[in-house]
């Protein structure tokens, strides 16, 4: 639950809507602010909140809370 809260956080951060409004189906195909710059920008967030260097492979995986979770659990993050 503690990714998964530090997740919307950073989500809620990077397009500036509010935590509640974020569910899991939040991601390009919900949000309107949602385009390349700001999934950059999603990446960049996440890197530093959760200091790691995320693989350029797994970039276009990061669209939905679940999926973020997903890759950050597979490089052995934590919040």
């Amino acid at each position: 639950p503690r990714m998964r809260e530090a997740i919307v956080s950073v989500l809620s951060q990077v397009f500036a809507v509010p935590v509640a409004s974020i569910d899991d189906k939040f991601g390009p195909q919900t949000c309107k602010k949602w385009d390349s710059l700001k999934h950059l920008q999603l990446v960049l967030a996440l890197e530093d909140r959760f200091a790691c260097t995320i693989d350029p492979a797994d970039i276009p995986r990061l669209v939905t809370p679940g999926e973020i979770e997903t890759v950050l659990g597979a490089m052995g993050v934590a919040a």
